[in-house]
């Protein structure tokens, strides 16, 4: 995974010909806390995932599914970087996951798109991949993608907005430049990354100003039609309507996290039936430890103001 930069680029200035920025929200925004609920490593698990940086939920299957950028770069790689693992925490047996090699050898973020197709980004090669899947949930065949460059230049995480439009919207995160980029499919009715014809229009607007340092997930909030935003460096997740204004900001200090990577939303585990946020860590970064294995991701509960 790269490693952001501290700089700040404004959007103005980041976003070429084709992007609309959206206006900066001017109304104040709460502040909650988010409850830690349980925390389970990644590290110890049979197959282990020692940087865990994209989860998402797989209802049909009932489980989460967490992409991990740098374990093919480990000895301990076992021919798997997307695992799948129980609400509860465990690794599932048999089928343990699969692998995003050779076509990317760097699974940055990881949505579930609907049944028999995935999301997963890159941010080496800056690219999103529209992955088809069988009845495991495992990829057939090497799937198509489109370039998120040169406005998206550090592609970190991925969300699918399924309720703006038929053809939904795919929201990818910048980690370098702080801004959240809204892709559409257009006439052709495909995410292929051409612009001609109104095709892929690029919507942007920039968290950074809103206090995000290393935003590297990013999750639709379904029941409530808003976007989360998950920042490692400062520790919160910041909760934005569709056009990119700051509605609240959620305390994740909680869970102690050392570099917070992916967000997804998943029922609680307890079987409640309460929607959590589950968050997975990658901890130590392998470039500075190549024998670290520290991963791991957490459940957490919030109560979020009404709206």
């Amino acid at each position: 995974m790269r490693v952001s930069a501290r700089m700040h680029v404004t959007v103005v200035t980041a976003v070429a010909v084709g992007v609309v920025v959206l206006p900066t929200a001017t109304a104040q925004a709460a502040t909650v806390s988010a409850t830690l609920v349980v925390s389970h490593s990644t590290a110890g698990w049979p197959v282990p995932s020692p940087d865990p940086a994209g989860i998402t939920y797989d209802p049909g299957h009932k489980r989460l599914v967490l992409s991990d950028s740098e374990v093919d770069e480990m000895k301990l790689y076992k021919g798997t970087n997307v695992f799948y693992s129980t609400l509860g925490g465990a690794q599932t047996s048999g089928a343990v996951g699969w692998t995003t090699v050779p076509w990317s050898s760097e699974p940055t973020g990881i949505s579930y798109l609907t049944a028999g197709r995935s999301l997963v980004t890159d941010d080496d090669a800056d690219k999103v991949f529209l992955v088809n899947t069988d009845s495991n949930g495992r990829p057939k065949g090497t799937p198509r993608g489109f370039s998120t460059r040169p406005t998206n230049g550090d592609a970190e995480d991925v969300s699918l907005d399924s309720d703006a439009t038929t053809n939904g919207h795919i929201l990818v995160i910048d980690g370098t430049n702080t801004d959240v980029y809204d892709y559409s499919a257009g006439p052709n009715g495909v995410f292929d990354g051409v612009a001609p014809a109104g095709d892929d229009q690029r919507v942007a607007y920039d968290v950074g100003k809103y206090g995000a340092l290393d935003p590297e997930g990013i999750k639709y909030y379904p029941g409530r039609n808003t976007i989360l935003v998950l920042d490692s460096d400062s520790k919160k997740v910041y909760e934005l309507s569709r056009t990119g204004a700051l509605l609240n900001v959620i305390d994740i200090s909680a869970a102690k996290p050392r570099h917070a990577a992916g967000i997804t939303l998943a029922p609680a585990s307890n079987g409640s039936g309460k929607t959590n946020l589950y968050i997975c860590d990658r901890g130590i970064d392998n470039d500075s430890n190549p024998a670290e294995n520290d991963g791991r991701f957490y459940e957490m509960s919030v109560k979020l103001p009404a709206r």
